[in-house]
């Protein structure tokens, strides 16, 4: 894992809103569809978040896109996850009741391949700031904790962990913004699955997106 200094530098390479830098990922074929890219060729391009070598044709692709950081819960009942393998750099912190979730930053290894990624889960105030480290993400998310009142002093959540605040509060939100929150945005981007495993599971953890 990337400590919060070390990723300052990726900043100045990875795309923000005034480089010009596409807001949402090239569009790929269909799940699982492939880009035509070799996979013998060459290995000269180096992920600046891994170090991880892909060849020139992966490069390109990663080059027209931004960080996809994307909110993956860690449930008994949402395993085995779904993408993770595919990402390039994974945090895991406690989101609640003692259970972990993950933060995975999917930017070089999903360039050859759509990739289905979930179960997808709310945001949570410190993957928030974990994401912050690479610029202007596309982060991706279910909701999460807010303020539950239109009047800011009688909120009844604490402030500290008010997740869709902060979101707004950097600048992510808005329908320009880089904030994929899935109450906004729906099918086709965001989908249920309530079988994948071949057993029914309730509702939470049934969600996913793709890259």
């Amino acid at each position: 894992a990337l400590s919060a200094g070390s990723s300052f530098a990726l900043t100045t390479y990875l795309y923000s809103p005034e480089s010009g830098g596409p807001l949402t990922p090239i569009a790929t074929p269909g799940i699982g569809g492939g880009l035509n890219i070799d996979p013998s060729a060459p290995r000269t391009s180096e992920c600046p978040l891994s170090g991880v070598m892909y060849t020139s044709a992966e490069k390109k692709v990663w080059e027209g896109r931004r960080p996809l950081f994307v909110m993956i819960e860690n449930m008994p009942e949402a395993r085995p996850q779904s993408g993770l393998n595919s990402a390039d750099i994974v945090y895991e912190a406690v989101a609640e009741g003692g259970v972990s979730r993950f933060g995975a930053i999917f930017y070089c290894g999903v360039s050859s391949a759509d990739t289905i990624l979930g179960p997808v889960r709310s945001a949570r105030t410190h993957f928030i700031n974990l994401a912050s480290e690479y610029n202007y993400p596309l982060y991706t998310h279910v909701g999460g904790a807010n303020c539950g009142s239109s009047d800011p002093k009688t909120c009844n959540t604490d402030k500290r962990v008010q997740a869709l605040e902060q979101i707004n509060q950097y600048g992510w939100g808005g329908a320009k913004g880089n904030d994929l929150n899935q109450f906004s945005i729906g099918f086709p981007t965001f989908w249920r699955d309530y079988e994948r495993l071949g057993t029914t599971v309730a509702t939470e953890h049934t969600m996913y997106t793709s890259t």
